[in-house]
């Protein structure tokens, strides 16, 4: 549920992506208006146009804010980790598990089905994170072919398996993060 914020005088542009987010979620991307968002935030639509020239300006933005924020940051923290491949793989499956870094990941694949621009930015997402666990995978020894293949099952897993699993407790997902290297580096 979207709440409203504290601070209303100082919005920034993320706080008005991270609620438009909040409820292409719940409702999805015909929720997401100037007037119910402006409500949500507790502000006038005048605060919207101040960060967006439109409602289309904001849907783009969401878009690249997600893959910014959801993936572009997952990506470049494993790059400069001084680890090994190994290590740098299992950062990026416990980021993902316990950061939610897939918690937009249905909205914007449903918005994807019938939206050019959100399915053009879900590949572009998507080729960059099996890019990312098909080069550890190779890095930690598995020829190309295997390494592609492990990296579209891994993906698989991060995007649905712990989400069918409910709300998972820390050790659980702890314990997820566990299985899923074994699995795929066995």
């Amino acid at each position: 549920m979207v709440r409203k914020t504290e601070v209303n005088s100082s919005l920034s542009r993320e706080d008005w992506l991270r609620v438009a987010l909040d409820v292409l979620n719940e409702r999805g991307v015909d929720s997401v208006k100037v007037l119910p968002l402006s409500k949500a935030l507790g502000v006038t639509r005048g605060s919207f146009y101040w960060h967006f020239k439109n409602r289309e300006d904001l849907l783009q933005q969401m878009l690249e804010y997600w893959e910014w924020e959801l993936t572009d940051t997952v990506i470049e923290h494993a790059r400069m980790l001084d680890a090994s491949a190994e290590d740098k793989l299992r950062d990026v499956v416990t980021n993902v598990l316990f950061q939610s870094m897939d918690r937009y990941d249905t909205a914007v694949r449903a918005w994807s089905l019938f939206d050019g621009s959100a399915l053009k930015t879900m590949k572009r997402v998507e080729r960059k994170r099996l890019r990312l666990l098909a080069e550890l995978l190779n890095q930690i020894g598995l020829d190309q072919d295997a390494a592609q293949l492990r990296a579209q099952f891994l993906y698989g897993y991060l995007m649905s398996g712990i989400a069918v699993a409910g709300r998972p407790t820390q050790a659980e997902k702890a314990g997820a993060v566990d299985q899923c290297m074994e699995f795929i580096l066995n």
